[in-house]
């Protein structure tokens, strides 16, 4: 593997954001909205880059007001899933001072992000209903530090 680095998202790399989110959900993102979330002054990104390309292989994208954490969208490039680059991301947020609560939707079906955000601590809060396309149903999870 590689040598990574976790650095700060930004507008240059939309398009290879949208390409991994699309891979992950569809096409639930587009560029356009990736660029407004990078612009959002609330917003809290960064991504995991190989060193040796600076190819984008995972990131996460937050929202934060007053000190709570919305996870907007975290995704890893297939190809490297299940190597703890999502944990990472999400091991970096918890570690901001700034951050006091982190909130987030998941596919009630996606075993292996609720397996990782279990083992971080989180914990489910409720059930939204039809929440993904209308179709599928998500659980709200929080972590309170």
């Amino acid at each position: 593997m590689s040598p990574t680095e976790l650095r700060p998202l930004r507008l240059l790399d939309r398009h290879r954001v949208y390409e991994l989110a699309t891979m992950r959900f569809g096409s639930q993102w587009s560029v356009s909205a990736i660029e407004q979330l990078l612009a959002n002054p609330n917003q809290l990104s960064w991504g995991v880059f190989l060193k040796e390309d600076s190819k984008l292989i995972s990131y996460l994208i937050t929202i934060v007001v007053a000190g709570e954490a919305d996870i907007i969208s975290i995704a890893t490039d297939p190809e490297y899933s299940r190597r703890g680059f999502g944990s990472q991301n999400l091991k970096h947020l918890m570690d901001s001072p700034k951050i006091h609560k982190i909130v987030l939707e998941v596919d009630v079906g996606n075993e292996a992000a609720l397996a990782m955000y279990s083992n971080l601590g989180f914990t489910v809060d409720g059930v939204r209903k039809n929440y993904y396309n209308g179709e599928r149903d998500a659980y709200r999870m929080s972590l309170n530090r």
